[in-house]
């Protein structure tokens, strides 16, 4: 699913993933939190199942590489969202950029894992690239996990748990 125009910076992105799919995408003009609390409500309503599954929405951060120089139209967003900068090298900076998941479909893979099936990312977005890494991380994170990797993960967890134990052993 490509996107028909150029994405207007500090437009906001929807876009919606479920088991490894884009379900849908599209960028809007309005107040970020605002187009959260009504996406929140509709996949609330229209996609949630809560016999089935926990409802979150989750506040998180993604990063938006600028080249220099950066144009006035994408400095003033950032003024005015209080965007964090950072510079990455002479030519770059680093837009630390508000994300938010709501996340409507839920599976508890063991004890400690789940696996996200079914996603809506809802962000502030520069470029056309933000959108396309957006979309991306969504699909990603919504495919199935491989067993062996969980198992791997599990080991993996379990040695770092042991670590301080021999350590402790080791001094009696």
């Amino acid at each position: 699913m490509r996107l028909r125009e150029m994405v207007n910076p500090g437009q906001i992105a929807v876009i919606e993933a479920n088991m490894g799919k884009l379900v849908s995408r599209e960028v809007v003009d309005g107040d970020l939190q605002e187009i959260v609390k009504k996406n929140a409500i509709k996949y609330a309503q229209e996609k949630w199942e809560p016999t089935f599954s926990d409802f979150m929405v989750m506040k998180d951060e993604y990063e938006s590489r600028l080249t220099i120089p950066i144009p006035k139209e994408i400095t003033e967003i950032v003024k005015k969202n209080n965007i964090q900068l950072r510079r990455e090298d002479s030519n770059t900076f680093v837009a630390i950029l508000p994300v938010y998941y709501i996340i409507y479909e839920s599976l508890k893979i063991d004890e400690d894992n789940y696996h996200d099936r079914g996603i809506v990312g809802v962000a502030l977005v520069l470029s056309d690239e933000d959108v396309e890494n957006l979309t991306n991380i969504l699909i990603e994170s919504t495919k199935k996990p491989i067993i062996e990797e969980l198992k791997i993960e599990e080991l993996e967890e379990e040695e770092e748990k042991e670590k301080p134990k021999k350590k402790k052993q080791s001094k009696s």
